[in-house]
């Protein structure tokens, strides 16, 4: 090859490494909730899935360190400083959402209290059929 092919495919390498990051990085911000999904026009959570890409690209940036241009190097950087703080952020709304469950189900407890009473008086009504069971024995 000559020192002009190589050059090509240096860069070429380069274009496909920076989609490839890219490429997890939306998807990573998809699954976070954060984009749209384009397949189904909605937008959609995976915090696993995001995790999964997240610990992708941390192996990327372990495995090539040393390896890339100094603008690859900073790209991921960059995306996966972004990335943790979106998936961090999305981890604690997550954790605060069953606490705002909790205060609406906590305003209807005193409805849930007032079916044991039914309840009760459910077996009341019954008692004297039981009666009349063994008054006619």
């Amino acid at each position: 090859m000559t020192e002009n092919n190589q050059e090509n495919n240096f860069n070429k390498h380069d274009i496909q490494f920076m989609s490839l990051i890219q490429g997890l990085a939306g998807s990573t911000m998809q699954q976070l909730g954060k984009i749209m999904n384009p397949m189904t026009g909605e937008v959609e959570k995976n915090l696993d899935g995001a995790r999964i890409n997240i610990d992708l690209l941390e192996m990327l940036q372990v495995k090539t360190k040393g390896n890339l241009a100094d603008q690859e190097s900073s790209m991921l950087t960059e995306l996966l400083t972004n990335l943790r703080l979106n998936y961090l952020d999305e981890l604690k709304a997550e954790q605060e959402k069953p606490a705002e469950q909790e205060k609406p189900a906590e305003a209807e407890k005193p409805a849930e209290e007032e079916k044991p009473a039914e309840e009760e008086a459910g077996p009341k009504e019954e008692a004297p059929a039981a009666e009349k069971q063994e008054d006619s024995e």
